[in-house]
């Protein structure tokens, strides 16, 4: 078979990977997770804190027209993946050999398309109309956005060595280096093309720390460029690359729409402000769907524990952990806005209250594409996602004219909801049976106690409120979980305990 035709089906994980391991593929899973979250976590404050000064400082006009800008690139530069990241992850995680046949001709094609779609870019901010200092930034942020998504075709390197640990540390490089530029330019009066050129530098630094890890801590990629082998690659990537692409058109066209629907740049900004909010908190879903993606490329489809199983645990963990964090968004929202935008961001609060269950589904929607793109059914998700993002059109042109940002959030959560509910019953026709309940009844009991709390705490700060309420919600979930489903409170004491160096490797599951 060549380097790029359709992939074998899953073996078992390569015996050189298993020998003199202290770890199971589901602890293994957890300090992927873990170890990305904690080092994304300090990338995310620094993130958030880059916008929440660029929007204190470039007002809401100026800040506006940077997240449409932003959101534009990020919506088109799609293209410039087409699935070629997840594929690399995919492959690597069954074969790591696969890495010297297709990382660099991936980098190739992606700067390629990548030059084709600034280029339509372009032609897209001069529609539009913008002034030429706008249409400029908008064009650098497009850049900057570029370096991210060749960054990605290493981080996929990464997922499928299971060393997250280096997707974390290219982050952080990436977010501080960007924060510390401009914070230096706007206090010496810099504006929005300033803000958007350094940005795009931040994301180039990224991308090279990126490199030096990869070269240094796990492989050196034999250099390999084939133009004749991208044809093929391309037919084996795009239908991975539709997930991906769907999935990010039902999560970030809500903003353009009330962009391109008559929405001022004052109302995208205080979408924008809510939205990033809630971005600040997804690096979790995407550690654990990296986490996880490769136990589910490699798993041969029968033994102890089936897919079944492990996208059902897989389902309950997400879901566990993002529903306190979108309770948290949507239950101290308005402190939150002022705090971190001013009061001039008072128009947030309600899009925020509705956008803070986006978090749960996006976690949900992680975990369904991590196991359609590991067993090789990414047309699966095709048909779900295309009804979710014709329903985000009809109800954007329904409810953002009258309702304006509120509109545009209830079209995002209506549709994300749809997406989550259509593609998890896909899923489960594909994989087997999953229990419900299972998944949701702790989940659901805890965050109603959280919710209580929170009540009981009105009259508190909300920062040390918001800790309490949260650890209330953890000890009533493994309280709950201690009574009605022993076996699952079982698992998780079992993954924070290390077998002895040499002892069988046992799958993550139940």
């Amino acid at each position: 078979m060549g380097p790029t035709e359709v992939p074998q089906e899953p073996t078992e994980e390569p015996q050189e990977r298993l020998e003199g391991s202290a770890l199971r593929p589901s602890q293994r899973i957890a300090f992927a997770t873990l170890a990305r979250t904690a080092g994304e976590a300090f990338a995310k404050l620094a993130s958030l804190v880059f916008f929440i000064v660029i929007a204190r400082e470039l007002g809401e006009d100026d800040f506006g027209d940077f997240i449409f800008g932003a959101s534009l690139a990020t919506v088109l530069l799609m293209g410039a993946g087409v699935g070629m990241e997840e594929l690399i992850s995919r492959e690597v995680a069954r074969d790591h050999r696969r890495v010297d046949e297709l990382l660099w001709n991936i980098l190739a094609l992606k700067a390629l398309i990548l030059a084709l779609v600034l280029a339509v870019i372009a032609v897209v901010v001069t529609i539009q109309g913008y002034s030429l200092e706008t249409a400029l930034a908008i064009l650098v942020v497009s850049a900057g956005v570029g370096f991210e998504y060749e960054a990605n075709a290493l981080f996929a390197v990464f997922q499928g060595y299971e060393r997250q640990q280096h997707v974390a540390a290219s982050l952080i490089v990436n977010r501080v280096s960007t924060l510390a530029l401009v914070v230096a330019v706007l206090l010496a009066g810099g504006g929005l093309l300033a803000v958007s050129t350094l940005y795009a530098v931040g994301s180039a630094l990224g991308l090279g720390a990126a490199y030096l890890l990869m070269r240094r801590y796990v492989v050196h990629p034999r250099y390999e460029v084939d133009p004749g082998r991208w044809r093929r690659l391309l037919r084996t990537s795009i239908p991975l690359g539709l997930v991906a692409v769907l999935g990010v058109i039902s999560l970030r066209s809500s903003v353009v729409l009330l962009g391109l629907l008559g929405g001022s740049s004052g109302e995208v900004g205080e979408y924008g402000a809510a939205f990033r909010l809630i971005e600040a908190t997804l690096f979790v879903s995407w550690a654990f769907s990296g986490a996880v993606l490769p136990w589910f490329s490699r798993h041969p489809g029968s033994g102890r524990v089936s897919i079944a199983q492990g996208f059902e645990i897989s389902l309950k963990a997400i879901v566990s952990i993002m529903l306190p964090l979108a309770l948290g968004l949507a239950l101290f929202a308005e402190p939150m806005i002022e705090t971190l935008y001013g009061t001039e961001y008072d128009g947030a609060v309600e899009p925020l209250r509705l956008l803070a269950v986006m978090a749960v589904l996006v976690g949900v929607n992680g975990v369904v594409t991590a196991v359609l793109i590991a067993r090789d059914r990414p047309r699966v998700y095709a048909v779900p996602a295309a009804v979710a993002i014709t329903s985000m059109l009809i109800l954007s042109v329904i409810l953002i004219p009258p309702h304006g940002v509120v509109g545009a959030a209830l079209a995002a959560v209506l549709s994300g909801i749809l997406l989550a509910v259509l593609t998890t019953v896909a899923t489960v026709r594909l994989v087997g049976s999953i229990s419900t309940p299972r998944i949701a009844v702790a989940p659901l009991l805890a965050g109603g106690l959280m919710a209580v709390a929170v009540v009981l705490l009105s009259g508190a700060p909300w920062i040390p409120a918001a800790l309490v309420a949260t650890l209330a919600y953890g000890a009533a979930f493994l309280a709950i979980e201690r009574v009605f489903f022993p076996s699952d409170f079982a698992y998780y004491a079992g993954v924070t305990r290390l077998r002895r160096r040499g002892a069988a490797v046992e799958p993550i599951g139940p």
